[in-house]
């Protein structure tokens, strides 16, 4: 894992674009067989510097693959490109063709939920 520099000793935003796959994406340092990724969500920073600024995500719909733009207290889907300006980038692996499964934590379902608590009765 290299981190990818943002922003100058100066605190400058450096604005040059990185090329990221968007899916089928295979970390060069990979297992055998290797892991697939697909990306499902990019964290943007907007703004010239790094001590001030505002910050958006995209996130990728499991149910339809639509993008949607999330900033503060707005969410739509989003028109523009996905794979432009991101800050941070989360992908998930892939597994047996589709999207791993992931569990969905509620009331009704308390084996689902991480720290392991039992419904009460």
């Amino acid at each position: 894992r290299a981190p990818l520099p943002r922003f100058t000793n100066g605190r400058r935003k450096i604005n040059t674009l990185v090329s990221y796959p968007l899916s089928s994406f295979v970390p060069v340092n990979r297992p055998s067989p290797p892991h697939v990724y697909d990306l499902y969500s990019v964290s943007r920073h907007h703004g010239g510097t790094g001590a001030g600024g505002h910050y958006t995500a995209l996130v990728r719909s499991r149910i339809n693959d639509n993008w949607h733009s999330l900033n503060d207290s707005n969410a739509c889907k989003e028109k523009g490109e996905v794979d432009r300006d991101g800050y941070v980038l989360a992908y998930c692996r892939m597994v047996g063709g589709g999207r791993e499964h992931v569990r969905r934590q509620s009331v009704t379902m308390p084996h689902l939920w991480p720290a392991g608590h039992s419904k009460s009765k």
